[in-house]
């Protein structure tokens, strides 16, 4: 009984019983060339692979589209092309060799179809280098989070003393040396501009107002608190315009004028007046990061918050462990005068943080709050 096979278009053809299979795809493809393909109407012809019919512009994809916008930038299959892709689908469905050729062949020649293609493969490159700009500025909130970490733990008091132009500005090494007891400058003469009362001994090296205001007060904890939060800001300035400047993915151009914009702007916060001022410059550098680095602000916030988490529940575990190892004694005379007299109570918890937690808030905080909760049995 001889085979009838019907190509895309629907013609039958037959051959004889018996015949392979293999041969029959051959022969098929073969007559289906032959006849050559059906050919989508066109304005004008089309030079190239890829060429747009007239009148079409695609426009640059947007990775960061819903699919939905994305589907409408692509170019629209033709007639044609969406011919081709069913033949395809049919063909590979039952096994059809000569249909699913047939579509492929159709796709291959359509100009919709080489320039859809082409701008999904741009899609996909612009989605994966959004994916490592996304990773990287991650990374830099990171850092971020840090410095706002202890900008927002630092009392006003403390922070007077650590920001601003005055606090911040460099001083000389050495000067003209004075008259003892006065103002009076020695001709021809300079000196070390500070000097260490409890050694005797010059500082060397450039110093700030703050760190000289610590190291002549020795007894002065808000003074050592002071510079202990500049040196931190410092830091953590420092820390996070590094992560900044090297924090794009390989074959990314992080621009001199946006590293010198950043640089300026942590510059801007270490010498910033007041708090507000200081948040603005903080709020100002997130706006960088997320925009640089392909970030919503949504996004931005909630890379920061789960940083902020993070660091709390570090510092809580030091707290606990130093608690832990504070000495009872000491704990117990701390819950003691808490006790006896309440209205002194922020007197002796500020002694005690100084005496065990190095004058960081936190650790006889929670010594206090756990002595209430019956958790510290003196």
């Amino acid at each position: 009984m001889p085979i009838t096979i019907n190509d895309p278009d629907g013609k039958p053809h037959t051959f004889a019983d018996g015949t392979p299979t293999a041969t029959i795809n051959a022969e098929m493809e073969k007559r289906w060339a032959a006849r050559g393909q059906p050919q989508p109407a066109q304005p004008a012809p089309l030079q190239a692979p890829g060429a747009l019919p007239p009148g079409t512009t695609p426009g640059p994809i947007n990775a960061q589209s819903p699919q939905s916008e994305i589907e409408q930038q692509m170019v629209p299959l033709s007639a044609e092309a969406q011919r081709g892709l069913k033949w395809i689908a049919a063909g590979g469905a039952t096994g059809n060799k000569a249909m699913e050729m047939a579509g492929r062949m159709a796709v291959d020649k359509d100009p919709t179809y080489q320039a859809r293609r082409k701008q999904a493969e741009e899609f996909g490159a612009q989605a994966a280098k959004r994916s490592e700009m996304r990773v990287a500025g991650e990374r830099i909130l990171g850092s971020y989070a840090k410095l706002y970490h202890a900008f927002e733990n630092t009392p006003d008091e403390i922070l007077k003393g650590a920001i601003g132009p005055r606090n911040t500005m460099e001083l000389a090494e050495r000067g003209p040396a004075y008259v003892w007891g006065t103002q009076l400058p020695i001709p021809f003469t300079e000196g070390p501009t500070t000097v260490d009362p409890r050694t005797n001994a010059a500082v060397s090296g450039k110093i700030t107002p703050t760190q000289r205001a610590a190291i002549l007060n020795p007894e002065d904890q808000e003074a050592a608190k002071a510079w202990d939060a500049q040196n931190l800001f410092k830091h953590d300035v420092h820390g996070l315009t590094n992560a900044f400047v090297s924090g794009a993915p390989k074959g990314v151009n992080m621009t001199d004028s946006r590293q010198a914009m950043f640089e300026s702007a942590m510059g801007d916060f270490m010498k910033a007046t007041t708090r507000e001022d200081a948040k603005k410059v903080l709020d100002h550098a997130k706006t960088i990061i997320q925009n640089d680095f392909s970030l919503t602000s949504e996004e931005a916030d909630r890379v920061i918050r789960a940083n902020l988490q993070r660091i709390a529940k570090e510092e809580q575990t030091k707290v606990l462990r130093a608690a832990a190892s504070a000495p009872p004694q000491a704990v117990n005379e701390f819950i003691a005068n808490v006790n006896a007299n309440p209205a002194d109570a922020a007197r002796h918890i500020k002694l005690f943080n100084k005496n065990l937690n190095k004058g960081k808030p936190g650790l006889a905080e929670h010594v206090l709050q756990a002595f209430q909760q019956g958790e510290w049995v003196p």
